[in-house]
C-alpha cells in the first residue's frame, strides 16, 4: 500500500566549559540545540500479490535535514572524530557538535536524500527482482568545525542489485555499489564495492 510519513526530533546538547577554549568557567555548560525532520514515502506503481509478484514496481524515497543528528545515521561522524576536541567527551558522540572560529558551540549540519526502485521480473511468479538506489548526503559546516583536510563534506552513492528467491526461504543476491566522497579541502575519493549474499528467511 501507499505509505507516507513525517518524523522529527529536537534535542539539547551541552558540554562543560572546561572543554572549550579559555577563558572558561568549569561550573558552567555551553549549550546548543539539535533538530531534524525526515519525510519518507513508498509508492506502489504496479501492484503485486503474495502469490505472484511478476511485474510489480515500487518506488521509495526519503529526505532528511537537520543539525546535530549524525548519530541517528549508521556510523556517521562527518569525520568529527579526527580533529574535534569534543569527540567522545561529555557523553556526546563524535560529529554532532564542534566549536566555530569565535569559540561558539555549533551543531553540525546534515542534509540527505535517498531514492530507490524495485522491479520483479515476470519470471517464476516474480522470484527474480532488481533494485536500484541513489543517495546524496552532505554537510555545509563540517569542514569548518572539524578541519577542512580530514572532515567529510559530501557523499554520493549509487547501487544496483539482482536477487533470486530460489525457494520461499532461500534468497541469493548480487550487488554493485559506487561511492564518491568529497572532503572539506575539495579532494574526492571513489570506491567500488561488489557483494554476493545468501539469505535464509524465516
Amino acid at each position: 500500500a501507499l505509505g507516507f510519513g513525517v518524523s522529527g526530533v529536537w534535542r539539547k546538547l551541552a558540554v562543560n566549559d572546561n572543554t572549550l577554549a579559555a577563558p572558561v568557567d568549569p561550573t558552567k555548560n555551553s549549550t546548543t540545540h539539535g533538530w531534524g525532520v525526515s519525510v519518507d514515502g513508498l509508492l506502489p506503481v504496479i501492484p503485486a500479490t503474495l502469490a505472484d509478484r511478476s511485474n510489480a514496481l515500487t518506488f521509495t524515497g526519503s529526505w532528511v535535514k537537520g543539525e546535530g543528528i549524525q548519530d541517528m545515521y549508521s556510523g556517521f561522524t562527518n569525520g568529527g572524530n579526527v580533529s574535534n576536541p569534543l569527540a567522545g567527551s561529555n557523553g556526546i558522540d563524535a560529529g554532532l557538535i564542534g566549536v566555530d572560529s569565535t569559540g561558539k558551540l555549533v551543531a553540525a549540519k546534515v542534509q540527505s536524500y535517498i531514492v530507490g526502485g524495485q522491479y520483479y521480473l515476470p519470471v517464476d511468479n516474480g522470484s527474480v527482482f532488481v533494485t536500484g538506489t541513489w543517495s546524496d548526503t552532505k554537510s555545509d559546516n563540517a569542514p569548518t568545525l572539524f578541519g577542512a583536510t580530514k572532515a567529510w563534506k559530501e557523499e554520493k552513492w549509487l547501487e544496483a542489485a539482482l536477487f533470486w528467491d530460489a525457494t520461499p526461504a532461500i534468497r541469493f543476491g548480487a550487488s554493485w555499489g559506487w561511492f564518491e566522497d568529497t572532503f572539506g579541502d575539495g579532494q574526492k575519493a571513489h570506491n567500488d564495492r561488489y557483494q554476493l549474499s545468501m539469505f535464509y528467511l524465516f
